[in-house]
């Protein structure tokens, strides 16, 4: 019969282990992130102004004129938010996705088990992005606008605030989960799909670095191209400031650009995205999984 002090080292001993995996998967997750967001902000820059050029029908000529005017530095315009939020968005999503995922696949059948990593990818991307949508919406704002740059993220969040409220701050943020969780749930079914096949072709059934970065690139990409007319959405609900006391609903809005514009305005800026989610899926998800396997090996030294 174990003694009240052994039950209690017993679960201070699992306690302790449950957040050794936690932190292991949290660092494992972030490893490639500050990197990532640092290499990937200029191709997001030319993403953003490339769709708002397309709403004013000023085309890539305001993108050349840009970086003209306001120097090559406006690249990285948004930068602090990306990496602010680079931390808190990498562990909640990855460790989100984790638990969920073997929480759903525990049920046993198949059924469960193949739905696992899309209960899993839509749950974890719901957490993460209401989390961390402020710095995704003053990111947005300080790509597009120069001025909002010179001012500072914390400048402009408090001009945001005191002209639209504190619910300013997660404006956007319903056309953001309605791009970021269909992306998360085609990615992660890519991934996993791709992965097993990758690991079932190895001879040691493992899966190596190069195929988890080609994995997750190639799933990241076709992610990006499914998703793409949701995220001109999102960029204009996030940059347009509100005209009236009821905001335009998606629907309309998505009415009115294929109207004014043409279909094609729902795809602008499709190439620097792609540029920039396929390189920074296939980085990610392989500093992630390269990163437990790292652990892992540790554990077993130690």
């Amino acid at each position: 019969m174990a003694t009240a002090g052994g039950s209690f080292a017993e679960s201070s001993t699992s306690l302790v282990r449950a957040l050794g995996t936690s932190s292991q998967t949290v660092l494992s997750a972030c490893t490639g992130g500050v990197i990532t967001a640092v290499l990937v902000t200029p191709l997001d820059v030319l993403k953003t102004r490339t769709q708002l050029a397309a709403s004013r029908g000023s085309g890539s000529a305001a993108v050349l004129q840009m970086v003209r005017t306001e120097g090559i530095v406006s690249l990285w315009g948004g930068l602090t938010p990306s990496l602010l939020m680079t931390v808190p968005s990498c562990a909640i999503y990855f460790t989100s996705y984790e638990k969920i995922r073997d929480a759903v696949a525990a049920g046993g059948s198949e059924r469960e088990r193949g739905l696992a990593p899309v209960v899993a990818a839509a749950g974890a991307k719901v957490l993460a992005s209401t989390t961390t949508a402020p710095l995704e919406l003053m990111r947005t704002r300080m790509q597009a606008d120069r001025a909002l740059l010179n001012e500072g993220m914390v400048g402009g969040a408090r001009s945001l605030v005191k002209h639209e409220g504190v619910l300013g701050l997660f404006r956007g943020l319903g056309p953001m989960l309605l791009r970021d969780v269909p992306f998360s749930c085609l990615y992660w079914v890519g991934y996993e799909r791709l992965k097993g096949l990758f690991i079932e072709a190895h001879p040691d059934r493992e899966l190596s670095a190069a195929a988890s970065f080609v994995a997750g690139g190639t799933a990241g990409a076709f992610a990006t191209l499914m998703t793409m007319p949701l995220d001109v959405v999102k960029t204009r609900r996030q940059v347009e400031r509100p005209a009236g006391a009821q905001a335009e609903t998606l629907g309309a809005m998505v009415t009115r650009i294929v109207r004014l514009e043409g279909p094609r305005a729902l795809l602008a800026g499709v190439v620097p995205r792609l540029a920039k989610m396929a390189p920074s899926c296939a980085i990610m998800i392989a500093s992630f999984e390269m990163g437990k396997k790292w652990f892992a090996v540790e554990k077993i030294h130690s």
